[in-house]
């Protein structure tokens, strides 16, 4: 009796040694899908930092274009401002000029 559960465990450990092989191959396999996904993910990484520093371009080139209408409204303002002296000048002037040739 004692030998045939000495031949069992035996018989067990040589399966459990297998087994652990089997394991063993499969962490390898692991490990080398892991390296893999690090240089995407590093890849990824580098995407991402150019996508950020576009974006950071793109709401300054907003920012940029917001500022020149604000400009632009602020010279036709001051265009129309000026328009609104000069006119009525221009005017009694011309008036004055035809008034001095009657």
């Amino acid at each position: 009796m004692q030998n045939e559960v000495l031949g069992i465990s035996i018989g067990l450990a040589i399966k459990g040694i297998g087994e652990i092989s089997k394991v063993n191959s499969s962490f390898a396999n692991l490990k080398g899908a892991i390296r893999q996904s690090e240089g995407s993910l590093k890849g990824f990484s580098r995407e991402l930092a150019k996508v950020k520093k576009f974006e950071d371009i793109k709401l300054k080139l907003k920012v940029n274009a917001e500022e020149l209408k604000a400009d632009f409204a602020s010279a036709t303002s001051l265009i129309a401002r000026g328009a609104a002296i000069v006119l009525p000048i221009k005017t009694a002037t011309l008036f004055e000029e035809s008034m001095a040739d009657v």
